[in-house]
């Protein structure tokens, strides 16, 4: 059993227009932007995973081609000058200071922005490698937070996130002001510290509890510990019985391949000692690194650091103002500021960010990126153009998805391609995420690994649980929900996600089908408040068993 520790969907990430799946009016609309060498304000609006952020990017590659990275602007981690980062400057590779840095490319105190074309950060995308910087900045800032770990202390603001692994084994950011100490933040395995090559030990606890009758090894004593080598952990995963894991549940299965990605990448832990908050009057930095949300920084071990807020006010008046306000790089006609997410962005900094648009379209456009166009201020839409992006086609999500098993060497069958398809429901990243997964199971993928993996009921055991309940066997169809719960590992609002579109797409009468969703709104709505999941579902079934004697059918 092999595994890829590289993510598909940034394997796979278009790098031309022509590349984007499925949204053949869009991108035709973009290109005649390229062959112009020129673009409006834009605002890319859709559900998730239909390649608004692919589009940005590529259309940015397109248009300015080797140069797109020094034109195209996206914010990362805030830290104090005496941060040591691993950097190349030309072609020299050292351990520096962003105090040196500032030496280096700051002219004079007013600058608060710099574009270096000679520099590149140690950084995390998939592999640790070396990354080009496209601008560093720095503002001023009255509040810090020391984060003292066992292998040495970095100093950032308190809205800056660092990397974690948390009990399931996943890499998320955690702000410094929310951090703990007895946290684990994660460094580079043989950086300078005596604690290398080990890792925090409850991932992989939560692991062999759940398979613990295919371990062959004692794997109990890590109760009793924090930390083990990583050599360790690999020889308890190397004991497991793969014979007797063909029942793999989707949490489970992502909880194996976090861990075995983790021992065998170059990430280690370091615990926190203490943390301080204090007053600070001075410059903090930051680095732009197209492609990648973290760099590597600290002292003397380096930790992972993760991009600070950007979302406020402070964003739009310095970072984005600074980097409007400077020239283009080589022949390109202006800049691209690009602002995932934009629906996010506070009112007062949608406010600011309308009057840089105005001040500084000359040399720079703007692409901003949402679910919700109703979360734009009206005057930021008034002055972009507005694309529309569709979920992505069954047919066009098909062909991308086979050449994606040709290069790696997968084998789907009919029924599990129509699965993928079914599960992502227009969102590629998510079908590309699920093939991923189950990949890792096996040469072959079919329609029952595939629903496995992503945690996903058949929609026929959907639609018999419907069907009971309607005809008024309450408990039949509660055992029948148990049993599913329980097989795919779902949560009550996946429930309630999939009987709405079983419900839509029944032969049920179209009265009653008003009626069952307007009732799976209340469920659905009093679950995102905190609801007991269970108790709502089964007062659904309850609901669906009477419905008909309420309406007289």
């Amino acid at each position: 059993m092999s595994f890829e520790t590289e993510i598909w969907v940034e394997k796979y990430r278009p790098k031309t227009l022509k590349e984007v799946v499925g949204q053949d009016e869009v991108v035709q609309r973009l290109m005649s932007y390229v062959e112009k060498r020129n673009i409006p304000h834009l605002l890319f609006a859709g559900p998730p995973g239909t390649g608004k952020t692919a589009s940005a990017i590529a259309l940015t590659r397109d248009l300015f081609g080797e140069h797109w990275r020094d034109n195209f602007i996206e914010m990362n981690a805030s830290v104090t000058p005496d941060t040591k980062v691993f950097v190349q400057i030309g072609s020299i590779t050292k351990v520096t200071s962003f105090q040196e840095i500032d030496k280096l490319y700051f002219k004079n105190d007013k600058e608060e922005y710099v574009v270096p074309l000679d520099l590149k950060v140690l950084s995390f995308n998939s592999n640790v490698g070396m990354y080009p910087v496209s601008f560093i900045s720095r503002h001023e800032a009255d509040r810090i937070t020391i984060i003292k770990h066992e292998c040495g202390k970095v100093k950032v603001t308190p809205n800056h996130s660092v990397m974690i692994i948390d009990n399931y084994g996943n890499i998320v950011p955690e702000m410094a002001s929310k951090l703990k100490v007895g946290d684990y933040l994660i460094k580079l395995d043989g950086s300078n510290c005596n604690l290398n090559s080990y890792l925090h030990t409850k991932p992989f606890v939560h692991l062999f509890k759940r398979i613990d009758y295919a371990l062959h090894k004692d794997w109990k004593y890590l109760k009793r510990v924090e930390v083990e080598k990583k050599s360790k952990l690999f020889d308890l995963i190397r004991s497991i019985d793969y014979d007797l894991l063909h029942d793999f549940d989707y949490e489970t299965l992502r909880l194996y391949q976090n861990l075995l990605n983790l021992i065998n990448s170059r990430l280690c832990v370091t615990r926190i000692l203490a943390l301080d908050e204090i007053d600070y009057h001075g410059w903090v930095y930051d680095f732009s690194v197209p492609g990648s949300e973290v760099f590597w920084g600290g002292h003397p071990a380096m930790i992972l650091l993760h991009n600070s807020d950007e979302r406020g006010i402070d964003v739009v008046r310095h970072k984005i103002k600074e980097f409007a306000r400077t020239a283009p790089i080589g022949d390109a006609p202006f800049k691209i500021i690009f602002l995932d997410e934009a629906d996010a962005l506070t009112a007062d900094a949608q406010a600011a960010l309308r009057r840089t648009m105005e001040m500084y379209s000359r040399a720079c456009r703007f692409i901003l990126s949402c679910n919700y166009v109703s979360k734009i201020i009206e005057p930021i839409q008034s002055r972009c153009t507005v694309f529309r992006f569709k979920p992505v086609p069954p047919d066009a999500m098909k062909k991308r998805l086979l050449e994606i098993c040709e290069k790696e060497n997968v084998k789907i069958t009919e029924d599990g391609l129509e699965a993928l398809i079914y599960i992502a429901n227009g969102d590629f990243r998510k079908a590309i995420n699920a093939l991923q997964g189950a990949a890792a199971l096996g040469e072959v993928i079919n329609a029952e690994v595939i629903y496995q993996v992503t945690a996903t009921a058949r929609p026929e055991e959907l639609s018999k649980i419907l069907h009971t309940a309607l005809e008024g066997k309450f408990m039949e169809a509660r055992n029948l929900l148990d049993k599913l719960m329980i097989e795919y590992g779902m949560s009550g609002e996946d429930v309630v996600s999939q009987l709405f579109r079983e419900i839509l797409n029944s032969s049920l009468d179209e009265k009653l089908k008003v009626l069952l969703i307007d009732k799976l709104g209340e469920i659905d709505f009093r679950l995102t408040e905190g609801a007991h999941e269970r108790l709502q579902l089964d007062a659904y079934l309850a609901y669906l068993a009477t419905i008909k004697k309420q309406i007289g059918e």
